[in-house]
């Protein structure tokens, strides 16, 4: 289970909340365990969740219409699935039907409300909740200030900080997501260090590193820039997509890299040598290495993030780099 039900209890006690309504892809996929991959490609979706507070399972999923068979393929963690909108499914006739097609059709047999307001207007109309919290981050202000007008009884307040909060703790099956991410991204990167070779051009060499995620069950997710992979003088820059700049004997090769795995990320940097380095960048690598060690024999309960990046840059800037910021 993704989400920490202890903790998310514990907040909407706090908060005198009865539940809560989800609206990012990230939240409703974190009480779901459903991450809908239209909900990436078309900002203008709305989908949303509600759990009710003391409620270890949400009690409903509420998205458009043409999402139904990704739910029907992979049943989300909740109580009952609500659509809205207009979308046709076919029906085969007298052809059995498969455990899919089964779910599909029980799912489209139902009535949709034309919009998202509506549907989710039918739902809160269901419960007894009264203080309610919203993701304000995804809800659209239109649907916002629609609930207000038809529930001006109930108290509608901001939860997004709460989500935040919620979330900081993570559970195991959250870990276990984000060390997959991260092995994939560096298997990713193994994958292209193993085909080094001089010539190749840094966008070839970012197609590979794209591909080996997508072969581990992963994809790219800095889309649509494509991945950070630079190459000598070339990899000064932060977020320069590759370009046709060729490996040459002695360069450094940059990744700024990740991945995203069942709806979490990665993002790490990575430097290596093609060949013997420079003196210049084995000093360089030196300071730099110098500094990440202090940093993490420094991280301890209680210090600052502030403290542990200082102390780092004092090494690097004390190791050889002096002019390091």
């Amino acid at each position: 289970m993704l989400m920490n039900v202890s903790r998310a209890t514990a907040v909407l006690e706090r908060e005198r909340l009865n539940g809560v309504i989800a609206t990012t892809i990230e939240n409703v996929g974190y009480l779901t365990g459903f991450f809908d991959p239209n909900f990436c490609m078309f900002r203008g979706i709305q989908e949303y969740c509600v759990l009710e507070a003391g409620q270890a399972m949400p009690g409903w999923l509420i998205l458009p219409r043409f999402d139904l068979d990704l739910v029907a393929a992979a049943p989300p963690r909740v109580k009952e699935i609500v659509s809205f909108g207009t979308f046709f499914y076919g029906s085969p006739g007298d052809t059995p039907l498969n455990d899919f097609e089964r779910r599909l059709a029980a799912l489209a047999v139902a009535a949709s409300p034309a919009s998202p307001l509506d549907a989710i207007s039918n739902v809160i109309a269901q419960t007894r909740l009264q203080r309610i919290g919203v993701d304000e981050r995804g809800m659209f202000p239109a649907v916002l200030d629609g609930l207000r007008a038809r529930f001006p009884e109930r108290e509608l307040v901001p939860a997004s900080h709460l989500f935040s909060e919620i979330r900081a703790v993570k559970t195991s099956e959250e870990i276990a997501r984000l060390e997959r991410a991260v092995q994939i991204t560096e298997e990713a990167i193994y994958t292209c260090l193993r085909g080094a070779r001089p010539g190749i051009t840094e966008r070839e060499m970012t197609e590979e590193f794209e591909i080996a995620l997508l072969r581990q069950g992963a994809r790219p997710w800095f889309s649509p820039t494509p991945s950070i992979v630079g190459f000598g003088r070339w990899s000064v820059g932060v977020n320069r997509p590759a370009d046709v700049h060729p490996l040459l004997p002695g360069d450094h090769i940059r990744f700024d890299v990740g991945c995203l795995f069942q709806g979490y990320y990665s993002d790490i940097a990575r430097t290596f040598c093609f060949g013997v380095p420079s003196p210049k960048l084995a000093s360089v690598y030196h300071a730099i290495h110098a500094g990440q060690e202090v940093a993490l024999q420094s991280i301890e309960v209680g210090i600052k993030a502030s403290d542990v990046f200082e102390r780092a840059m004092a090494t690097a800037r004390a190791e050889g780099l002096p002019g390091f910021s």
